[in-house]
């Protein structure tokens, strides 16, 4: 059986996948700059044709597109416009091109996971100071209430003891005939 370069299997799915969807490679190219790549026509068309190599994050993004897995792209078909899949014999060079290429996927995931973990680190950090803040807004509101509560008490005290004395001076008023 023939050697097949992923390479060449690719840039056939890209294009298969394309036509499938009936779209064309403009419509593929500003559908890939919405996601974030700055495709043109042109890159699809260098792309379906072997001279431009796909990173795997563009084939992420085209299998969004498309919506097909990533594994899809690299099983190898026979007849790519039917779109029968019998997968053919990869050999070792292919092999070694999807772990290269798995190894990149991997390096780029690992690469945007500290700048996410350093997101939610100083979010995190962000809460934590909002939470220190309220605490001290609700000790100091506790703290209010109590002065509160000791000046009602206070006052109702001084009410108590000014009615008490103003009994006494009606009972003493009206034991006193002047």
């Amino acid at each position: 059986m023939p050697t097949i370069q992923l390479s060449t299997v690719i840039a056939k799915h890209i294009r298969a996948f394309r036509e499938d969807a009936q779209a064309t490679q403009q419509e593929i190219a500003e559908q890939m700059i919405q996601k974030g790549f700055p495709w043109r026509r042109e890159t699809v068309a260098q792309s379906e044709g072997e001279s431009r190599t796909v990173a795997i994050g563009e084939l992420l993004a085209l299998g969004s597109i498309f919506g097909r897995s990533l594994d899809s792209f690299i099983i190898p078909r026979d007849d790519m416009s039917r779109g029968v899949v019998r997968p053919q014999r990869i050999d070792v060079a292919i092999t070694s091109e999807m772990i290269l290429r798995r190894s990149e996927l991997i390096r780029l995931i690992r690469a945007g996971a500290p700048a996410q973990l350093g997101r939610a680190d100083k979010d995190r950090q962000r809460l934590t100071a909002e939470i220190s803040s309220l605490e001290m807004k609700l000790t100091r509101t506790d703290t209010r209430l109590e002065e509160i509560e000791q000046v009602r008490k206070r006052l109702i005290s001084n009410l108590e003891k000014r009615k008490s004395q103003l009994m006494d001076l009606e009972s003493k008023a009206s034991d006193d005939p002047c």
